[in-house]
């Protein structure tokens, strides 16, 4: 009996933990980016420099194999178009989760996603021509549209890389992570026109204002530096509350901390991947304050 109750007990286990997998798309899938600058004047702030789009759609035969064709739609749309976009690469997705890439001049595919891989892994990623230097950091999961799918994060030379199943790169699927003044975001993602993900609340890359836009809801709440990177530090005018909670989520929705802090005190980000976040500030009894957090590099 009681090695019954063990096997009912791994099966039980074992479908709580199993997960879909969500292979990369086929046709009619569409990525928007956005280009990002980083103005150093007064304060600092992320200016948005154009968009870039690409699309999948049809297929095409090359040595007896099946890819997917993409294109690239120029700068200045709102949204992939079909009548100015030109020829990119072909992509297919093997059995084994990978996903490869064959550019017009290429005559082999080369390698842009790996999403069997697991911790500790080390990938060879020769769409960027960096070799087998890449080394997983951590897996775990994003909720997209009510569901979960397997993320994939990396150290090392392009360090806080993110891989979505089904969806790509977090800094866009053909993109990798640029560091400095510059860099890049996956906008949304749409397939057969539902939109799939959308991390910034518009597939359209729109001009961010000064750091004015990011000043708290309340007044009562001043958030210094914001921009941020390595720290952010919450002060509240009205002390009657000796404890504070702040909870920080990303634009998905997600909530990635939920701290206490007193007036004053130092939050540490340097775990958090640049980009804009919400936060809430509250106390025991009362909603202290909002507003947008910028993490730079």
């Amino acid at each position: 009996m009681k090695s019954v109750i063990t096997l009912v007990t791994l099966c039980v286990s074992l479908n709580l933990t199993a997960q879909t997998y969500y292979p990369f798309p086929t046709d009619s899938s569409y990525w928007s980016i956005g280009y990002m600058n980083w103005v150093n004047i007064p304060n600092g702030y992320w200016v948005c420099g154009g968009d870039e789009f690409y699309g999948m759609e049809g297929d095409t035969i090359i040595d007896s194999t099946s890819y997917s064709k993409i294109y690239l739609s120029s700068f200045g749309d709102t949204m992939f178009n079909a009548q100015l976009a030109t020829y990119f690469c072909a992509l297919r997705e093997d059995s084994m989760k990978k996903v490869w890439v064959r550019n017009p001049s290429d005559t082999i595919d080369v390698l842009l996603y790996d999403f069997s891989l697991n911790v500790g892994d080390s990938v060879c990623l020769g769409y960027f021509g960096l070799g087998c230097v890449e080394q997983v950091s951590v897996v775990d999961s994003i909720m997209i549209n009510g569901t979960y799918r397997r993320r994939i994060r990396f150290g090392g030379v392009v360090e806080a890389q993110e891989w979505i199943e089904g969806i790509g790169n977090y800094y866009g699927p053909f993109q990798l992570n640029m560091t400095g003044s510059n860099t890049t975001f996956l906008l949304c993602h749409k397939l057969d026109d539902s939109l799939i993900y959308n991390s910034y609340g518009s597939c359209h890359c729109q001009f961010l204002d000064a750091v004015e836009e990011f000043k708290s809801s309340e007044t009562n709440v001043s958030v210094a530096p914001n921009p941020a990177s390595n720290y952010v530090t919450f002060k509240i005018t009205d002390k009657s509350e000796l404890t504070y909670y702040v909870e920080l989520y990303d634009l998905l929705g997600q909530q990635i901390l939920n701290h206490s802090i007193s007036s004053g005190e130092r939050i540490d980000l340097s775990n958090y991947n640049p980009g804009i976040y919400l936060y809430n500030l509250k106390s025991d009894q009362t909603f202290v304050g909002s507003g947008k957090l910028i993490i730079s590099p």
